[in-house]
């Protein structure tokens, strides 16, 4: 499914903007919950608290990643009579943790390069990052399951993500074994996101978001044929739902300004997303426009510019300050593209290399070999 690169492609940059967005100090107090400032009406009450805000919803973004993930490792596991689990776990291993490694070592270079502070002028999420490189923080990111030191804050969700990479058999069973029907899978899915948000469990919410990639997996043939059916008007009502419905934190903050009701909205927030990767796989237009040459440019991309811009945009703020801070994204965001491109070349590519030829040195002469497409 090209379309799903593009759409991770587009989500990549959504967390980039997220992250530019937060340099500026009213935004970040906006996330922070710290002494807002906004008149309604402007525009930057617009883009906060109002469905724009999708062109910064990173924290959803990665609900798309988490859902693509599920979707993309489960769809192989179970069209292949043949997968081998002795070939996946050292390809996926290598796939992950070469590109953390080289992201790691950037981040502690930026920071050495640029110098951070704490100052509280610069804003809530510039003075929440770590101001210094430690060994036990860096050893942290390296090592992902033990959670991030936030040195570079999106490597939160590659902890899930090779958690889930760990247990993907248990998913791929799960997904493929039947008991009852597959809406009791979902209701068991939808049930353990709603026990994590109330419980505030990370692992409970996240995870369960996987597992809604891996029934997308199972039913995508049931799925297509449904939406075969489709008019134009009901994918632009689709497509409506889930923009209102992945910006529901921001909107709802209006009404209910508390950290219950922020954390409640993470539920319509993922219905949402995982709205957005249906629409993105089986909706014809959504698929010509994440099929286009620059969507697929930057799906290519889309994890090297996940883990190294982060540094890049901190160091931009602090490097210009205060009272500049509107050369960030002038000056980061081209910057970041750059170095996501030297990154793929130089490391991710190697690495992706190097995972396809460890797990065929795994795989069983007897093991087919079974393409990522499904259609």
């Amino acid at each position: 499914m090209l379309a799903l690169d593009g759409l991770r492609g587009l989500s990549a940059v959504v967390v980039l903007l997220s992250h530019v967005f937060l340099t500026f100090p009213a935004f970040a107090a906006a996330v922070y919950a710290t002494n807002v400032q906004m008149s309604t009406g402007t525009l930057e009450w617009l883009v906060t608290y109002t469905p724009l805000h999708i062109l910064w919803a990173g924290h959803e973004a990665v609900f798309v990643f988490f859902v693509l993930s599920g979707l993309v490792l489960t769809l192989p596991a179970i069209r292949s009579s043949g997968y081998s689990w002795r070939a996946y776990y050292p390809k996926r291993l290598i796939r992950l943790y070469m590109p953390v490694a080289g992201a790691v070592a950037f981040g502690v270079a930026m920071v050495l390069l640029v110098p951070r502070n704490n100052a509280t002028e610069m804003g809530a999420w510039l003075q929440a990052r770590p101001a210094e490189v430690t060994w036990s923080g860096a050893i942290k990111d390296l090592i992902l399951v033990m959670g991030p030191s936030r040195l570079i804050s999106p490597l939160w969700s590659l902890q899930w993500e090779m958690l889930f990479s760990l247990l993907l058999p248990l998913y791929v069973i799960f997904a493929t074994v039947r008991f009852g029907s597959v809406w009791l899978k979902v209701a068991l899915t939808f049930a353990s996101i709603c026990l994590g948000v109330v419980f505030n469990s990370q692992f409970l919410t996240y995870m369960a978001m996987f597992a809604a990639g891996s029934l997308l997996a199972k039913e995508i043939d049931q799925i297509r044929r449904a939406t075969t059916r489709l008019k134009a008007t009901h994918w632009w009502l689709l497509g409506g739902m889930a923009l209102v419905l992945a910006t529901a934190r921001w909107t709802l903050t209006l009404f209910a300004p508390n950290d219950f009701a922020s954390n409640l909205s993470t539920i319509p927030a993922f219905l949402g997303c995982l709205l957005l990767v249906i629409i993105s796989a089986f909706c014809p237009g959504t698929q010509r426009l994440f099929q286009s040459a620059p969507l697929q440019w930057l799906g290519k991309v889309s994890f090297s510019l996940y883990l190294t811009h982060e540094p890049i945009v901190i160091a931009t703020a602090f490097f210009f300050g205060r009272n500049n801070l509107g050369l960030v994204p002038l000056v980061a965001i081209p910057v970041a593209f750059a170095v996501a491109l030297l990154f793929f070349k130089f490391i991710e590519a190697p690495s992706h290399a190097l995972s396809v030829y460890a797990g065929n040195r795994f795989k069983p002469r007897t093991s087919e070999s079974v393409p990522l497409e499904a259609s």
